[in-house]
């Protein structure tokens, strides 16, 4: 991530005013494959954590200075937020500090400011799956997510007084975690 990130973050926002909504998505599975936890090596790990960790306490550190007082900043997040990904340590690990790191930032800004919300997602159908052939009509339309980040940024979701959702079922639709915003 650029070192100029927060510098380039303000220049934005001085030209175009305060961001009535960011949405955080960062997750890389780095270049090592597929590993159990502990044949991971110290650099792995350092990657792994540097790219999806330390770039989403970065990315916040630079928008949320620049979010609208009324505005959103959201991180979206897989299930792995939640349960063990074997194969997938440093991917799991990140995903569940980063829920941890969001649900934290928003009880401490407690209603003062923008409201921050942690979003998991299941399965998402997306058209590079669906070129791939891997599809189906069960998993979660990208619209969907689209549609409830918008109605979380623009406040008329039923959830906006939640800072925990999930999105784990398209019959469903976006549940409360229960964590009060």
């Amino acid at each position: 991530m650029s070192a100029s990130l927060e510098s380039d973050v303000a220049a934005l926002s001085s030209e175009f005013g305060k961001f009535d909504g960011v949405v955080v998505a960062v997750a890389s599975w780095g270049d090592q494959g597929r590993k159990p936890a502990l044949a991971l090596t110290d650099a792995e790990w350092q990657r792994l954590l540097d790219g999806n960790l330390t770039s989403v306490f970065r990315l916040f550190r630079a928008f949320l200075p620049v979010t609208a007082p009324r505005g959103a900043l959201l991180q979206l997040n897989g299930m792995s937020a939640d349960m063990p990904f074997p194969g997938g340590a440093g991917v799991a690990l990140s995903a569940a500090a980063t829920k941890s790191l969001t649900l934290t930032l928003a009880a401490e800004l407690g209603g003062r400011g923008p409201r921050v919300y942690q979003v998991i997602l299941g399965v998402i159908r997306t058209r590079a799956r669906q070129l791939a052939g891997i599809d189906d009509l069960r998993w979660i339309d990208a619209t969907q997510v689209g549609e409830h980040v918008a109605g979380l940024v623009e406040g008329t979701s039923p959830l906006t007084g939640t800072a925990l959702h999930y999105f784990v079922d398209r019959a469903v639709g976006p549940q409360s975690g229960s964590e009060e915003n």
